[in-house]
């Protein structure tokens, strides 16, 4: 899922035991930058030569350390926290809301209003009368509770499958809703498939299990946002009340009459491979001065882009596109404030500091086993402050990162046509699937980039930082001349 192990190339025994337990295949060692690295889905073995811990050599602590200052930051679950499947949809919850008002209305209207009309009756009728509408009102009640209980809730789910070195691993947030009941149950099929109920979530999908503001399971959170904590468990902490079925997972959902809960599922194939992307490069002569001074919220980077790419998969890709990333090196002006009221305002430090941009590439649909071919000459990145930006697709709080300041970086991006390798499991589960949606990410490691491009990149950063620096220089002047 993203995980990064360094480990030294004499510790064989370590290596092998690592490539036993992870779930995807371990590839074969791939020289980079001074590491061997075993690439698996999202994440990586790097072994590194030399000693570690040494008094007077620190080279192997800069290469681990500078190697680490590059890793990947988009993680497949961060992805999948940040995107969702839209609008909520409640029907089965709706539905038995609507019977408990009805037969509480009715109840209502007989004993109360109905009642109050009969005063011109004698006592024996009005008892007889108000028995029989208690009767039938506690069976309607028990009919009720009975349907109640009984009744499935409202499910639907998005899915992130991210496809790399050594198979597919895709990750899933289930959200469900009671219609009524409690302690109902969530089962998936998929090959080693895993379910985890997560602690406390509201409706939106934000985590609140530190949340001093959050109360109960029933969605119900305030504004106070600053605590919420990202991420899931790494490990299984609930045991499959399916032990007997292969490739099922189910667990125990404890929610209160028409709350809100939410789960992630986890599943793993080796023996898929995702869609294989070829990228090509082709420098325009004049691209360099045009990437020295941009203006506006975007830099245009000419240039012949030609990008190929096979679907593997047995299932429709659509919205497929490549997402570019890099930076834009500009001076910033930012006034610190004030501390407090009546303290006096700080003044403006202008600094240098690298702003994110990326660029999108339409790639169109990619029908079972069919490669498309797409070029474009220019480029356009959209810098922003944020770095979420151009994920597309309806998902834009889920773009994917560079992974260091400064650096370029390629994605591909798509939505699948149905889940890869989850499913809910309709028998064992007390929740009828309503929506679903699922994307497809496979990113674009460094050693598959074109060796054109990074090399115009890195002279472009070196002639916007040298172009920064000027600016810096003469503001600084300028500021310092000011009485």
């Amino acid at each position: 899922l993203g995980g990064t192990v360094f480990l030294h190339d004499s510790s064989k025994e370590v290596l092998d035991r690592l490539k036993k337990a992870a779930p995807l295949t371990v590839q074969p060692p791939v020289r980079w930058e001074e590491l061997s690295v075993h690439r698996c889905g999202g994440g990586s073995i790097r072994e590194y030569s030399g000693k570690l811990f040494s008094a007077d050599d620190r080279t192997t602590i800069e290469i681990v350390l500078a190697a680490v200052g590059k890793l990947s930051r988009t993680n497949i679950l961060w992805v999948l926290d940040e995107t969702s499947i839209g609008s909520w949809s409640s029907s089965n919850a709706d539905k038995t809301r609507l019977m408990v008002i009805v037969v509480f209305a009715i109840y209502m209207l007989f004993s109360g209003v109905i009642t109050l009309l009969l005063f011109r009756m004698n006592r024996r009728r009005v008892a007889i009368y108000t028995s029989s509408v208690v009767l039938i009102a506690c069976i309607a009640a028990a009919v009720l509770g009975g349907v109640l209980r009984t009744s499935r809730g409202d499910l639907q789910w998005h899915s992130v499958t991210q496809s790399g070195p050594g198979g597919v691993s895709q990750v899933a947030e289930i959200d469900v809703q009671s219609a009524g009941g409690r302690n109902t149950g969530i089962a998936v099929q998929g090959k080693r498939a895993d379910l985890q109920l997560l602690e406390s979530t509201d409706q939106s999908g934000r985590h609140h299990q530190y949340d001093p503001y959050y109360y109960g399971y029933n969605g119900y959170n305030s504004s106070y946002e600053s605590s919420i904590a990202t991420g899931y468990a790494a490990f299984t902490t609930q045991s499959n009340l399916l032990p007997d079925s292969p490739d099922a997972f189910r667990i125990r959902v404890p929610i209160t009459p028409w709350g809100f809960r939410k789960s992630t599922a986890t599943a793993y194939d080796t023996n898929l491979r995702g869609p294989e992307v070829k990228l090509s490069y082709k420098p325009d002569n004049n691209a360099a001065e045009q990437m020295i001074y941009p203006t506006g919220s975007s830099v245009i980077a000419r240039g012949k882009w030609t990008v190929e790419v096979s679907n593997q998969l047995p299932f429709d890709l659509t919205d497929c596109r490549l997402v570019l990333m890099t930076c834009r090196a500009e001076v910033s002006v930012d006034s610190p404030g004030n501390f407090g009221f009546g303290s006096p305002a700080l003044a403006a430090t202008p600094t240098i500091r690298l702003v994110p941009g990326n660029a999108n590439v339409a790639i169109e649909n990619l029908p079972v086993y069919a490669s498309k071919t797409s070029s474009v000459e220019t480029v356009e990145f959209q810098v922003s402050q944020t770095t979420n930006q151009g994920f597309g697709m309806n998902v834009a709080n889920a773009c994917p990162r560079a992974a260091y300041n400064g650096s370029t970086g390629a994605w591909f991006l798509g939505r699948a046509s149905k889940s890869p390798l989850l499913s809910i499991d309709d028998k064992e589960s007390d929740f009828e699937p309503l929506n679903e949606v699922h994307y497809i990410i496979q990113e674009i490691y460094p050693e598959q980039l074109p060796e054109e491009w990074i090399e115009q990149h890195q002279m472009w950063m070196d002639l916007q930082l040298k172009g920064a620096e000027e600016q810096l220089s003469q503001l600084k002047q300028s500021v310092n001349s000011t009485p």
